[in-house]
């Protein structure tokens, strides 16, 4: 961490998300991608921490059937959900339940690494999104979650095809991913100059989540900051 007239640095890794980047290169996965859609929008509704996709994806993770189906899938854009063939009809369903958990996060995947990228960037000609998780404004959601894919005579392109909505994504975040994103609103937050209790709440927040992930130096700047924000 540098810290250097009021702002902090903090270098991290990014951290690669597996999204089906091969099959959904110029998207994500649309409503024809899914045996039962309404399923998969149950999956965003109901399973809202990591714990319960985890949970919900173990019966899943270590079947051989199950895994060549997805390799294939993921692999040859050409392939269909009418492809799947299966003699069991237990065999069937499972796969297909496995199938829709999947695709489901490869779209939470996709929104994910978008709000990321807001908060990371400038281009747009505003600052750096610093929203907390799920509390994004109407000016990020328009950006990154309702999108005009071909120009804005066309309309808004809503990423979200689930629920249509921006701020009610599952909380899938890896703790590598949780401490990416914290790191990211950290920054925003100090690089803003605002002195307000927000602002105090954000750095605290960040110190008692991952202090002990830094050094003591990183730590000592940090507390040096808050006490700047009072």
């Amino acid at each position: 961490m540098i810290v250097c007239s009021g702002f902090l640095a903090i270098m991290f890794s990014f951290l690669q998300i597996e999204t089906a980047q091969a099959r959904f290169m110029s998207g994500t996965p649309q409503h024809n991608d899914f045996f039962d859609f309404d399923r998969a929008v149950s999956f965003w509704n109901n399973l809202k921490t990591g714990e319960q996709y985890d949970a919900e994806y173990a019966k899943c993770s270590e079947n051989e059937d199950y895994n060549r189906w997805d390799s294939q899938w993921l692999s040859r854009s050409a392939t269909t959900i009418e492809d799947l063939t299966l003699e069991g009809e237990d065999d069937r369903e499972l796969m297909e339940y496995c199938h829709d958990l999947s695709r489901t996060y490869d779209l939470w995947a996709s929104i994910y690494k978008n709000i990321i990228g807001l908060m990371q960037d400038s281009w747009t000609g505003h600052r750096p999104v610093a929203d907390a998780w799920n509390e994004w404004s109407a000016k990020a959601c328009e950006t990154r979650i309702y999108v005009h894919p071909w120009g804005a005579e066309h309309g808004y392109y809503n990423a979200n095809i689930f629920t249509g909505e921006c701020n009610d994504l599952p909380d899938w975040r890896l703790p590598d991913q949780v401490k990416e994103y914290d790191t990211i609103l950290a920054n925003s937050v100090i690089r803003s100059g605002k002195k307000n209790e927000q602002s105090r709440a954000v750095v605290s927040n960040y110190l008692a989540k991952h202090g002990d992930t830094l050094s003591q130096a990183d730590r000592d700047a940090l507390e040096t900051i808050i006490k700047d924000l009072q």
